[in-house]
């Protein structure tokens, strides 16, 4: 459940309150005095990983989506080759090269 920043209008008090977006609503129909307060930048959470480590589960789920998508990023990252693919994959590089 998100939680949401308000400022009172009559005392300035700034305060936050967990609700739903439903409950959000409803709270600002009751409170007009209170107004959304955004007190600066936003809690952004990147990334998948900890420390560098994933999880073996969420491995497998990443390499499913490299197998589904041959050709994406992803999959030059996680997805599971065989040796004749790496092979492959080279030459075509090295011949692409050669020809600029």
């Amino acid at each position: 459940m998100p939680t949401y920043s308000f400022k009172d209008t009559t005392t300035e008090e700034v305060f936050d309150i967990m609700m739903s977006m439903h409950d959000l609503d409803k709270y600002k129909e009751t409170h007009p005095n209170h107004i959304r307060f955004f007190d600066g930048t936003p809690n952004i959470v990147s990334g998948v990983s900890v420390n560098g480590k994933l999880d073996s589960g969420f491995k497998d789920v990443l390499s499913k989506i490299s197998e589904a998508h041959p050709g994406s990023p992803l999959a030059d990252a996680h997805g599971r080759k065989s040796i004749k693919d790496v092979q492959t994959e080279r030459a075509v590089r090295k011949w692409r090269s050669s020809d600029s």
